[in-house]
């Protein structure tokens, strides 16, 4: 083989390489929270329908989607349509896929709950959003410089 095949195959394995330590995506593009909101929504779900959001600081999430409370948990309820509407129509610019530092300390479950009786939980953090599904979680990189939503959901706890 000559010295080319050799550059070009260690050229692919290193592409190869960085696609898969960096988690990059070939096939995902940019979107945005409330693009993901909607595509989350049942048959039955409508963006209309969202009863009241409950927000909760900290605490885990299991794999059952049961949440367990830190010692000092506190509730807040949105059910003002304001409220509701300046969260969950966010255009947040995030991404599935990419690398994900979880430096943060600081975490806020959203508990969307709808007239109907069913709920969609969300788990927010300054870098990133975690969208819990039967199968597996989706974890969204946050592309903008602040996470408007992680900044609202803090004020709201600081006040």
């Amino acid at each position: 083989m000559s010295k080319r095949k050799y550059v070009l195959i260690g050229i692919m394995l290193m592409v190869f390489f960085v696609i898969g330590y960096f988690n990059i995506s070939l096939t995902s593009l940019p979107t945005t929270f409330v693009n993901v909101f909607k595509d989350n929504l049942t048959n039955e779900e409508k963006f209309e329908q969202v009863n009241r959001i409950e927000i909760r600081q900290g605490g885990i999430v299991t794999e059952d989607f049961e949440y367990i409370a830190p010692e000092n948990d506190s509730v807040l309820t949105l059910d003002n349509e304001d409220e509701i509407y300046q969260i969950l129509n966010s255009d947040l610019r995030i991404y599935n896929g990419g690398r994900i530092e979880d430096n943060t300390n600081s975490v806020f479950y959203l508990f969307i709950r709808f007239k109907d009786g069913t709920e969609q939980q969300y788990k927010i953090a300054k870098e990133y959003i975690v969208v819990p599904t039967p199968n597996n979680n989706k974890i969204y990189k946050v592309l903008d410089d602040n996470n408007e939503i992680y900044d609202y959901l803090m004020s709201l706890y600081n006040e």
